[in-house]
């Protein structure tokens, strides 16, 4: 298993898909010890283990699915599928915590707060899309072309998620 050098552009897309994980490895590990601290939502705390280990995996994904073309089977199935579920685990755990960190205490949000959530939003439809761009590093020429177009279409929906649950929500000041 021999590794090819990655090109200045993926070393880029590999950083931001790293930083999109760490932002969500954080919100989950938040979410872990939050949950794991009351009697009552101990079992809520199980999907963010999974984000979480998630988070770890995707942050140093990306480099190795690109930079070793004949990849384990399971590997080319197993990762992408656990890191997939799990990542929007993690991408609902940052829209949450950015929520909650973003707005006043009262839990009213300004208009203001929606463009200090962008970076937030970002890392969403970034974690929405690492399964099937993961697949898509480690599939066959037959089907690497669908999973980036089903990468794109889930990064984009999961960034119009977030904005629209934003939007819908958070309890914005009428007058």
């Amino acid at each position: 298993m021999a590794a090819e050098r990655l090109s200045r552009r993926w070393l880029i897309i590999s950083a931001v898909v790293a930083l999109a994980a760490l932002l969500g490895l954080g919100a989950s590990i938040m979410f872990i010890v939050s949950m794991a601290g009351a009697s009552d939502t101990t079992g809520w705390a199980v999907p963010f283990v999974g984000a979480a280990l998630a988070c770890i995996v995707l942050t140093g994904a990306v480099p190795v699915f690109k930079a070793y073309a004949p990849l384990p089977r399971w590997a080319r199935w197993a990762v992408p599928i656990f890191v997939g579920i799990f990542a929007i685990v993690a991408a609902a755990a940052v829209w949450i915590l950015m929520s909650l960190l973003l707005c006043e205490a009262d839990g009213v949000c300004r208009t203001v707060d929606t463009w200090r959530a962008v970076p937030g939003f970002i890392a969403c439809g970034i974690l929405a899309a690492s399964g099937p761009g993961l697949g898509a590093l480690a599939a066959r020429e037959d089907w690497r072309g669908r999973l980036f177009a089903g990468s794109i279409v889930l990064g984009i929906l999961g960034v119009f998620i977030a904005l629209a649950g934003w939007v819908e929500l958070n309890i914005y000041p009428l007058a």
